[in-house]
């Protein structure tokens, strides 16, 4: 019964012992059916989800990008076989764009919005020539196709190999952090901005702003 096979349900009008036990074999397989079919259909869920899981996975870039001037590492471990967190890097002529976000909520939900802002920023790194224009196009075409509670934060930072600068443009992500090799400080920059899929023009509510750095400096 648990693997699924069938059995046949026993018919008596027989109300002695033998009567006793056809009810009682009945009541349970009966349970025991239903508490099968659980177990078959949440099978059948865990492996779309390690399917989800692998294909977002695979999503992720398995090795850091060259960047002249620049060393880059990166690293993530998933929460939950299927989530919003994401990042990537992308090439284009002499810039590399590399960003990180987090989706709202988790689950398969999260993951498709991760996935569909992930396949946005590949398409637009292509056709524009910054981290600010990129984002713009992202969020008009991500507005239309989530609901309201959906929105997906990120930042995104631009590094220059001709002129050897790193540039950023937030949209309601995290602070990013800034060590100083020279001061063995570290510096908070807020990334401002506002969550992709809030509004439908945030052309207005994102800016593109420097980052001076000095060999030795880490950006986090």
């Amino acid at each position: 019964l648990l693997s699924g096979k069938p059995y046949k349900k026993i018919f008596t009008d027989r109300t002695d012992e033998v009567g006793v036990l056809a009810h009682f074999f009945n009541q349970v397989t009966k349970s025991f059916s239903s508490v099968s079919g659980g177990i078959l259909e949440r099978n059948r869920m865990s492996t779309d989800l390690n399917v989800a899981a692998q294909l977002q996975r695979d999503i992720l870039p398995s090795e850091s990008p060259k960047a002249a001037g620049l060393e880059v590492v990166a690293k993530t471990k998933a929460a939950t076989e299927v989530g919003g967190d994401a990042y990537n890097f992308l090439r284009s002529g002499d810039k590399v764009y590399f960003y990180i976000g987090d989706v709202t909520g988790h689950g398969v939900a999260a993951g498709l919005i991760m996935t569909m802002v992930n396949s946005l920023i590949t398409v637009f790194s292509d056709y524009h020539d910054s981290a600010y224009e990129i984002l713009i196009r992202v969020n008009r075409y991500l507005k239309k196709h989530v609901k309201q509670a959906m929105y997906m934060t990120l930042v995104m930072l631009c590094w220059d190999e001709k002129k050897q600068s790193l540039s950023y443009v937030g949209a309601g992500h995290e602070y990013i952090l800034v060590y100083r090799a020279e001061s063995g400080e570290c510096e908070r920059l807020m990334s401002g901005g506002l969550a992709l899929g809030m509004v439908e023009d945030n052309s207005k509510m994102i800016s593109e702003k420097d980052i001076p750095l000095s060999p030795g400096d880490f950006v986090v």
